[in-house]
């Protein structure tokens, strides 16, 4: 295979695996959904690791990446003890509880190092670096909606070189972005 397009389920997979059981004495119905759980968790680390060595070319789109935001932040959240090392954001994928704040640093981390492997294909890496760095850095709590609105908008300024007046929103996040004017649609009545 030359390439394939990965859908959500194979990126949450990747990231999200299934926690140990506490009990070794699951009832059957709950040890064959954990055991389908853990296989599909290693399915998915086996076809990303191909990505990641450039065995596998893998498109994706920029819904695959909010979906997967968007699960991330349904899962509950438990705060590690170290920060993550920004030259391998990977490492920590396995055993990882959740990603549900938005300022923790892990979602941007993790799909950033996702999104600019060379064998990622089919989304503008460049923007969606910027998105996660305001998703993940930003002073102001961003949604990821948030977050790609205000790339789409620095990027039509900074390189089309053309002048946005402001963002028409009823989201006053915008007002906490810098160099970003929300304007209200009250408006224009």
């Amino acid at each position: 295979m030359d390439a394939v397009y990965l859908t959500s389920d194979i990126i949450i997979h990747y990231f999200l695996s299934p926690l140990e059981p506490e009990s070794h004495e699951l009832d059957e119905a709950s040890q064959q959904l954990y055991e389908a759980a853990k296989e599909r968790s290693e399915r998915a680390a086996a076809t990303i690791d191909k990505v990641n060595k450039g065995e596998l070319r893998a498109y994706i789109s920029d819904l695959v990446l909010f979906e997967t935001v968007k699960a991330f932040e349904a899962v509950p959240f438990e705060k590690p003890e170290e920060e993550p090392d920004p030259e391998d954001p990977l490492a920590l994928r396995r055993g990882t509880v959740g990603f549900a704040s938005r300022k923790n640093p892990h979602i941007g981390l993790a799909l950033r190092s996702l999104v600019v492997q060379p064998n990622i294909l089919g989304i503008d890496k460049t923007l969606w670096d910027r998105i996660f760095v305001l998703y993940a850095y930003d002073d102001a709590v961003l949604s990821i909606e948030t977050a790609y609105h205000t790339a789409k908008v620095q990027r039509i300024q900074w390189t089309e070189g053309r002048e946005i007046e402001g963002i028409v929103s009823f989201d006053e996040a915008y007002d906490h972005i810098k160099d970003i004017t929300r304007i209200d649609p009250a408006s224009f009545q």
